[in-house]
């Protein structure tokens, strides 16, 4: 959620509630299905199909796809839907490598205000939660966990 406080837009000092920024809000959901089972220091190939809604004000806008990838390399398509318009098709290609993630990502206008002049964006995202020390604490939680037999 953002814009809670819906600031005031108005160029003057007098409040006008027809000048406040609507609040935004959006839902996220997704998975990462893993194929294959798991070998010794190798990378399983995963997809991860993804789902987002996002409402501000009169506005309302659905992006809805899928990431796939093996080892350091991913990539993914999804669709960006403004209920009334049919927007773009978004297509992503990136490396992985640690914590440190980079991608390319374009979109493809599908709308009627198609200018030919899709949008292109780098993403630069530092995953904190796969650092050695981290991925050692879960293996450490894993392996002390008592079996449901002893639990009480």
């Amino acid at each position: 959620v953002k814009h809670v406080s819906r600031p005031d837009l108005s160029f003057t000092t007098v409040a006008d509630n027809d000048n406040r920024l609507p609040v935004r809000s959006s839902i996220h959901a997704g998975y990462t299905f893993y194929v294959g089972a798991e070998k010794f220091m190798k990378s399983r190939f995963y997809v991860m199909p993804n789902l987002m809604f996002i409402n501000q004000g009169k506005f309302n806008q659905i992006n809805a796809g899928v990431y796939a990838g093996k080892g350091i390399i991913f990539g993914g398509l999804q669709f960006r839907h403004t209920i009334q318009n049919p927007d773009a098709f978004i297509t992503t290609i990136g490396v992985r490598k640690d914590i440190v993630q980079v991608g390319y990502s374009y979109d493809f206008t599908v709308s009627k205000l198609n200018t030919n002049a899709g949008a292109h964006e780098i993403s630069v995202m530092l995953d904190f939660g796969n650092t050695q020390a981290v991925r050692d604490a879960r293996k450490r939680k894993k392996t002390a966990e008592c079996p449901a037999l002893f639990g009480q």
